[in-house]
């Protein structure tokens, strides 16, 4: 599994910032392929972010429980909510966004209890930004 190289960022807006291109299969295929100046999504679901993107960690999840963990979904995750907020993605990719972050947490070998409960609060977290 690797790992993306990335720095605390030095401002308020993010937390971290990607110091080298960082690359992953993702199973989430956009119709058309997607690119944007951080990032392109290929219809293949190949995931390749540029060095620079910065992005303000698990959303929704308190910072007590923002661990290094929580850097590789985090930034997955983040990637596609802005693709969706940008109009790049329909708004149901969210939920397949979201499996995958409970994935990735797996597969960073954090225990079932955390893992359920960083899942519940991204989706808690898509429900009440979207209904209010």
């Amino acid at each position: 599994m690797d790992k993306p190289e990335y720095s605390k960022y030095k401002g308020r807006k993010y937390k971290y910032i990607l110091d080298r291109p960082f690359t992953i299969v993702t199973g989430i295929h956009p119709l058309t392929p997607i690119k944007h100046p951080y990032f392109t999504i290929g219809v293949d679901s190949v995931l390749k972010i540029s060095n620079g993107y910065a992005w303000d960690g698990a959303t929704g999840v308190p910072s007590l429980l923002q661990t290094k963990k929580l850097v590789r979904p985090s930034l997955v995750h983040d990637v596609f909510c802005q693709a969706i907020e940008e109009g790049y993605l329909s708004k149901g990719v969210r939920k397949e966004a979201d499996k995958l972050f409970r994935v990735l947490c797996e597969e960073e070998g954090m225990p079932e209890i955390v893992v359920t409960t960083m899942y519940k609060l991204v989706r808690g977290y898509v429900k009440v930004r979207y209904i209010w």
